[in-house]
């Protein structure tokens, strides 16, 4: 369902009944992954803020360096009693699964579903997967004054139990800690329909070291990405802004198409918001990468690459974004979108809707859990029926 208040509108100040809990959230907590995590972790917390959840967090062990990124979490109704696990499983890769969790939990939401990589997998397991939605780091100030002093025992207690393995593995940590309270508020992403922007189309994007993306195809990721690059920089000169962003590895291989514009997280962020058209390609393993979201968080009108992996309510082709599967269909739709001001129009109205229902961090978080709770009660149904 549509959330209809906008970030700082929110129920805070108004007194929490448990007439007006819809959930009750025990939500885990682990330094691994934290980064990627953070979106969850804000939703959890706003939440709670909103009036709509009770929220306590707890740090957990620490989990194997192979298990994708994982949000475990306990969840009740009040109102039922009903009470499921739910584990939140955020890889880009499809056919990865953090199976300690998926075989302790109920429900399991993944990040990057695609039905074909659910095969090798068991009926009993295949039937907890559901699809989890976009995900893109961000905070509230709330969340971090919440999450952040957390860790601190967690620390304590690694260091007591293995100080050489935290001396090892302090820069890592404090890497992670620092991207977390450096990512932007999700607020500075918005920019609704009525909002001002600049008649420009947004391409800024990374190109990667073949080693660091197996079993991903460097070739392919890269190859689409600087052809983009290369053919809006031609057609559109000024009109285009973007590029790849600055690295060792796109300078060395692509100097032609680096950006020239900031590349820091958030100055680019505040430029980027006001684009009129955004363009998306892939993510790695055919994720649904962080870019989409935050273009539908600022009412872009997008042009983009078929998007394989499955949303539990998907975006339109034609309605939410024009889709090209060659760079001159790609500058086709460019030239379309700027010449066409109702579809403009349309465009930047339906993505706002669809952030504000399905992207926005608590209410993809409550559209999640409310659909975790009709299937288990769904299969609750069934059970009885069948004794």
């Amino acid at each position: 369902m549509p959330l209809r208040r906008r970030n700082g509108n929110s129920s805070q100040g108004q007194p929490l009944t448990r007439d007006a809990v819809k959930y009750e959230i025990h939500c885990e907590v682990e330094l691994e992954g934290f980064y990627h995590l953070a979106n969850l972790y804000t939703a959890v917390c706003e939440l709670a803020k909103e009036g709509r959840a009770t929220a306590s967090f707890r740090c957990t062990r620490r989990r194997r360096a192979t298990d994708p990124s994982t949000v475990s979490m306990r969840v009740r109704n009040p109102a039922t009693g009903a009470s499921l696990r739910v584990a939140f499983e955020m890889s880009d890769r499809s056919d990865v699964f953090n199976l300690e969790a998926l075989e302790n939990c109920d429900i399991y939401f993944k990040r990057s579903y695609y039905v074909p990589d659910l095969e090798p997998l068991s009926a009993r397991l295949r039937e907890k997967i559901m699809p989890g939605g976009l995900n893109f780091a961000c905070r509230t100030p709330s969340s971090s004054r919440r999450l952040l002093p957390l860790l601190i025992p967690l620390y304590g207690s690694r260091a007591i139990a293995s100080p050489r393995s935290v001396l090892r593995n302090l820069g890592l940590h404090r890497r992670i800690l620092a991207s977390f309270i450096r990512s932007p508020l999700f607020s500075d992403f918005q920019n609704p329909p009525d909002g001002g922007v600049e008649r420009v189309i947004l391409f800024q994007t990374r190109v990667w070291d073949p080693a660091d993306i197996q079993p991903d195809i460097a070739e392919e990721v890269n190859g689409r990405r600087v052809q983009v690059v290369r053919a809006l920089k031609a057609e559109f000169g000024p009109l285009f802004r973007g590029g790849l962003v600055p690295d060792a590895y796109a300078c060395k291989h692509y100097p032609d198409a680096v950006t020239a514009e900031p590349s820091r997280r958030d100055l680019f962020i505040a430029r980027s918001k006001r684009a009129l058209i955004g363009i998306y390609t892939r993510g790695l393993h055919h994720s649904l990468a962080f870019k989409l979201p935050e273009y539908l968080a600022s009412s872009k009108c997008i042009v983009s690459e078929p998007l394989r992996n499955q949303l539990a309510d998907p975006l339109m082709p034609g309605l939410n974004y024009l889709e090209f599967d060659s760079i001159g269909k790609c500058v086709e739709n460019c030239a379309r979108l700027l010449a066409d001001k109702d579809l403009v129009e349309r465009m930047r109205q339906s993505n706002w809707e669809y952030y504000r229902a399905h992207v926005y961090p608590s209410g993809n978080l409550a559209n999640c859990l409310d659909r975790a709770l009709l299937k288990e009660s769904c299969r609750l149904c069934a059970m009885e029926r069948l004794a």
